[in-house]
């Protein structure tokens, strides 16, 4: 039964994933319903009963004319739809490289919408331009939001309001977070050095500040347009530098821009979030926007920033404010780049567990029914057990170490004594079946000189230490041998 149950599980989890990668432009994971012309109403999947699939978006933000925009990816919940914290930076950790975050939005109250953002590194306090592209489009196609002048959204960072201008500008205004004012812990050769440029490259006719409006931003003031280019810090180096001094990303500004309508140039570094340049970012430019007002560089009237380190191909962020409060400014076409039903159990690893020493000579008794609701209670899927040995079929997309920890806990919490657990994918028992150390002629000779089992593989929690290896090569004999696979297993063959 179980091996039937395994052997369909992989088919049908390779069937899926070779559809995902062939239908979808980043190839991670399958489309069920593809859209790239018509966006539909942004909550059709409560249509479905699948308590896993969330209409996904993937939206261009602040693209306009040449600008190549930011993307982020939107997944729109239903009321009854929730995802665990692991489970949205898995998602956003499958991402990487694609999009910078993922805007992850569930409706509340009328008119009310709970955003949270995840980058590939961690969860983000504010995402200005995941914000920007989530909200746009949630007004755009949503024919009773339409005429909604003002929705709130509730962040990390407190509740926001969205003004619908559409019908008036076809534009959306959507608030940026209280601005603190905060200390700045690096030198000024600090922040040279980390940036990799001379400290005379810093205009110091305006001060750095760290100013946290969505996002702790370091805000550093450039002497041109060709010093603010030629900028290419180390990321490794930026990333412990940003760790060390308590900030979020670094907004490099500049008056000198390329195309005089705008008021200021801007880059934005973010390697705590898994990547070094963000191209257009909200966070940062309201940032800059609450910099740009307490140092009387802009009256709050209608302001374009031009944002990356392209010098003619830059993104356009556009600023204004009410009632003293930066707004970020939402007129530009937004392109949409996938509209598809994401099936979280796709992203799913069908894992093995096996637990040593349960069962044997009336010591340890766990019974099966018990043991699937432990697993059950921390959240695994599609939970089954085999035999009376402790082997346990499920479902997750968190990884090995997470799972195997989370797991012996929950035992010695249930059962009063604590067993070891080893975990495997089907995938790595697929190979391990497929790739035996051992000849065919060796095999043969084995079983040839053997009335019982010949073939043996023991699955190892680590790789083996120099010692345990010499302690093994004390039973190698001509009749015995073994082989070492890595940390995953050792191979023996018996005659």
């Amino acid at each position: 039964m179980a091996d039937n149950y395994l052997e369909n599980q992989y088919e049908q989890y390779q069937a899926r994933k070779a559809a995902w990668e062939k239908a979808n432009k980043y190839g991670k994971k399958k489309t069920t319903t593809v859209n790239q012309t018509k966006p539909k109403q942004p909550f059709a999947a409560s249509e479905t009963d699948a308590k896993n699939k969330f209409v996904y978006r993937k939206l261009d933000a602040f693209t306009s004319g040449k600008s190549k925009g930011n993307p982020a990816a939107c997944l729109f919940l239903n009321k009854d739809q929730q995802l665990t914290e692991e489970e949205m930076l898995s998602i956003a950790k499958d991402h990487k490289g694609f999009v910078s975050e993922v805007v992850y939005c569930s409706p509340l109250a009328e008119n009310a919408y709970r955003l949270r953002y995840y980058s590939s590194e961690c969860e983000v306090e504010f995402c200005g331009h995941g914000t920007i592209a989530c909200m746009y489009n949630l007004v755009k196609s949503n024919k009773e939001l339409e005429q909604i002048k003002e929705i709130t959204i509730k962040t990390n960072k407190g509740d926001l309001a969205v003004y619908n201008e559409l019908q008036s500008l076809d534009a959306v205004f959507i608030t940026a977070p209280n601005p603190e004012y905060l200390e700045v812990k690096p030198s000024l050769a600090d922040i040279a050095t980390n940036l990799q440029t001379a400290v005379e490259g810093i205009d110091q006719q305006h001060p750095a500040m760290l100013i946290d409006a969505g996002l702790r931003t370091l805000i550093v003031p450039i002497v041109d347009l060709d010093n603010i280019l030629a900028l290419h810090p180390d990321e490794p180096k930026l990333k412990d530098f940003c760790a060390n001094n308590d900030i979020d990303i670094i907004l490099v500004f500049t008056n000198d821009v390329a195309d005089k309508s705008n008021k200021i140039r801007t880059r934005v570094f973010a390697p705590k979030f898994g990547y070094l340049e963000d191209p257009a970012t909200g966070s940062g430019n309201s940032a800059m926007g609450y910099y740009m007002l307490k140092n009387e560089m802009w009256n709050g009237q209608p302001v374009s920033i031009e944002q990356n380190g392209e010098k003619d191909l830059f993104n356009i962020v556009k600023l204004n404010t009410k009632d003293g409060k930066v707004l970020l400014v939402v007129m530009l076409l937004l392109r949409l780049m996938g509209n598809i039903i994401y099936d979280l159990e796709i992203n799913m690893n069908i894992y093995i567990a096996l637990l040593r020493g349960i069962n044997v000579g009336g010591k340890n008794i766990i019974k099966m029914s018990k043991l699937k609701k432990v697993f059950e209670s921390i959240g695994l899927c599609e939970v089954q057990t085999y035999i009376q040995s402790g082997n346990v079929i499920f479902k997750s997309n968190e990884e090995e170490i997470v799972l195997q920890t989370k797991i012996e806990h929950q035992i010695e919490v249930a059962f009063g004594f604590p067993v070891k657990v080893v975990l495997r994918t089907l995938a790595e028992l697929e190979e391990i079946i497929l790739d035996c150390p051992f000849s065919k002629d060796e095999i043969s000779e084995a079983e040839s000189l053997s009335d019982k089992e010949c073939l043996y593989v023991a699955l190892l929690s680590a790789a083996l230490q120099k010692e345990k290896t010499e302690y093994l090569n004390a039973y190698r004999s001509d009749s015995d041998d073994y082989r070492i696979i890595g940390r995953k297993r050792v191979s023996f063959i018996s005659q």
